[in-house]
């Protein structure tokens, strides 16, 4: 996959993601790659719940399409990061934690 794309890619992935700090100046490549892989994590997780717990059948086939389309960012990252020696972690930072667990959030939505 040509540097560009992988570029534009992750570029995507930390822009749609709920960061909460605030960037005074450009994150590090490693900080950029590491919020990149949490945040698709946290993206495949939501999408788990919707399947499990979904009740909406459009609301099951897009977190299907969810998980297949962040299943391959997923693998994609990882190549890249591989390349670059950055070593990532999948594992939710506290905020997203709480979000995921959140014992109301199959009542929105459908699900």
């Amino acid at each position: 996959m040509p540097k560009t794309v992988i570029g534009l890619f992750l570029a995507l992935i930390f822009a749609s993601s709920q960061s909460t700090a605030v960037a005074q100046q450009s994150p590090s490549s490693e900080d950029f790659a590491r919020e990149a892989a949490i945040s698709n994590e946290f993206e495949l997780q939501a999408a788990q719940l919707a399947v499990k717990r979904g009740k909406d059948p459009r609301a099951i086939t897009f977190a299907n399409d969810m998980l297949r389309d962040h299943g391959n960012a997923s693998a994609g990252l990882a190549e890249a990061a591989k390349k670059d020696g950055i070593r990532l972690s999948t594992a939710l930072d506290d905020r997203r934690k709480k979000t995921i667990r959140l014992p109301a959030i199959g009542d929105r939505n459908g699900l």
